[in-house]
């Protein structure tokens, strides 16, 4: 048996139906899970059996079978079953387009598969003898507690080129800043950069030492959106595969279905916190949340480049960034400082705020990714669901019903100024109580 925490998780189609890959830290390193031969399943009332039929029946391999559930309005239901994902959107839409009712056609394969056997974060692995890959193991719920490796890393560039300067990274055992440059004479044999002869062999460089340090977790400040985006770009103009994954795979990226342009991403086998996203699930709020303000309020310093003035006292917002090109191409081992400098903060503010072990902590009560990003509701399905259906019920999707049980939002009461002592908050998804409290003027809900 191998005790294990929960990584990361994936669905793909194959021959043999829907594959789950999932990655675990183990007590004796990574642990690699596949799981074959899925189905993929949503509900109808049965009184639409005969029509979802007729329209599905150029879809190889589908089932449809009636069911001992009912829906919260007591009809009885069916489940539709499906050996490809592919198949189960297209046949949740053309169903919905005929106006049948699917219920819980929102559920992913992999959280299926983790709710219905009551799997959070840490898990016992049944197997007779390890190995790299472990082929549909036995997966139960366990109490483990992890111990995660950590790399916080950030990278510099030029503001206006695009040109890649610099990638810094902290781990348990190592710091390194890798540059683009010719190493000066007068370094020390113990000195922390390496320089690079380009951006090929910067970002090939720092690949290996991901390969060298296999890390868990990687940790940065806007992380996903700057660091990771940049990177991706400019591996694919170099033509370099952008290989972070354990077994050398590549991230797979998602854009956010809003207008923010945010994007989210899968590293096959590791997890990626985002120190602003983290503190945030974590119920912390500063007035800013840049890695200056944030590590001067946490920490007592900030980074090592500060905002100046010039000699008109006004504040030019591209000082850095500017300094930044100037260290680059006068000073290269202050550029270095700096930049490891903020991979130091980034560590030592998920160090103070303990935002791993809240990460963790998160995962095993709800069952979410440890680095999703809000999810309140997808924690609640992934409790809920299942011990639902055991009481005989399926649920709607998520926004799909509209019946008595429906509540309204949250009541706003008309403002009140003035400062007010001893205002209490109630909240469900985040319970605060202050017994003395003084409020400017606002809006209380």
């Amino acid at each position: 048996m191998i005790k294990a925490f929960l990584l990361t998780r994936q669905s793909f189609d194959s021959h043999s139906g829907v594959q789950l890959v999932f990655w675990f830290q183990g007590e004796a390193g990574a642990v690699k899970v596949i799981v074959n031969g899925q189905q993929l399943v949503f509900f109808i009332r049965q009184q639409d059996i005969e029509l979802a039929e007729e329209l599905l029946k150029s879809f190889a391999g589908v089932e449809i079978k009636p069911l001992a559930l009912k829906s919260f309005d007591n009809e009885a239901i069916a489940g539709i079953y499906f050996n490809s994902q592919q198949q189960f959107y297209r046949g949740r839409d053309i169903l919905q387009q005929n106006a049948i009712r699917c219920f819980e056609a929102d559920v992913r394969a992999a959280e299926r598969f983790l709710t219905e056997r009551f799997l959070t974060g840490p898990v016992a692995i049944h197997v007779d003898e390890p190995a790299e890959v472990l082929l549909n193991p036995r997966i139960t719920p366990d109490d483990y507690q992890p111990d995660l490796k950590l790399m916080s890393f950030d990278i510099e560039t030029d503001y206006s080129t695009g040109e890649l300067f610099s990638i810094a990274f902290v781990t348990d055992d190592y710091k390194r800043v890798l540059m683009i440059g010719e190493k000066e004479a007068a370094v020390d044999e113990d000195e922390m950069i390496e320089y690079l002869a380009d951006e090929t062999a910067l970002i090939k460089r720092f690949l290996e030492w991901v390969r060298l340090t296999d890390p868990d977790i990687f940790i940065g400040w806007n992380v996903i959106n700057f660091d990771f985006r940049f990177l991706q770009k400019k591996c694919d103009q170099l033509k370099i595969p952008f290989t972070m994954g354990r077994e050398q795979t590549s991230i797979v990226w998602r854009k956010s279905n809003d207008e923010s342009g945010r994007y989210f991403l899968v590293i096959p086998g590791r997890v990626v916190l985002d120190g602003i996203d983290t503190l945030k699930s974590a119920t912390y709020s500063f007035a800013s949340f840049s890695l200056e303000s944030v590590g001067n309020e946490l920490l007592g310093r900030g980074k090592l480049i500060h905002d100046e003035l010039n000699e008109k006292d006004i504040h030019d917002p591209l000082f850095k960034a500017k300094e930044i090109r100037r260290q680059f191409k006068e000073d290269k081992r202050s550029l270095a400082a700096y930049n490891l400098e903020d991979c130091q903060l980034v560590w030592d503010i998920f160090d103070k705020a303990e935002l791993v072990n809240f990460s963790i902590e998160r995962a095993r009560l709800t069952g979410l990714e440890m680095d999703r990003v809000g999810g309140s509701v997808a924690a609640f399905d992934n409790l809920y669901l299942p011990r639902l259906h055991r009481k005989g019920y399926i649920a709607p999707n998520i926004g799909d019903y509209e019946g008595s049980l429906s509540a309204p939002g949250g009541y706003v009461m008309n403002s009140q100024p003035g400062m007010h002592d001893s205002v209490l908050v109630l909240d469900y998804k985040r319970p605060v109580s202050y017994t003395h409290l003084t409020l400017p003027t606002m809006q209380c809900r």
